[in-house]
């Protein structure tokens, strides 16, 4: 769920970028956006994720899949572009029309190689 919705109970504009990058992310990683680890305790996706991501791991929870079939430069767009969504500054955060035109000339890089 999105931070900012935690927070103030309020989604706002880009309450969808969030989610459609925690889809994303599940895509990548094959794990589920909320892990219960025991009746007190959830592991979020988009947390762990960002903290791969700062800690430069990333590659650890992508799923093996899609490194095997994937680019790794692809791979690393997407996860940069995964990255600036979910941030928990909304400030900060991509637009949906921005992921659509960076995702649309990611498609469009791999076409031409």
């Amino acid at each position: 769920m999105d931070t900012v919705f935690l927070r103030n109970s309020q989604f706002t504009r880009k309450s969808d970028v969030y989610n459609f990058e925690v889809a994303l992310v599940e895509l990548l990683t094959g794990q589920k956006p909320l892990t219960l680890l025991s009746s007190e305790e959830a592991k979020s996706l988009a947390s762990n994720f960002m903290m791969c991501v700062e800690e430069n791991c990333v590659f650890d929870i992508i799923d093996k899949r899609v490194i095997k079939e994937g680019e790794k430069n692809l791979i690393m767009e997407v996860v940069n572009l995964a990255s600036r969504c979910l941030e928990s500054n909304e400030r900060r955060r991509l637009t949906m029309k921005e992921v659509s035109l960076e995702l649309e000339n990611n498609i469009k890089l791999k076409r031409r190689t």
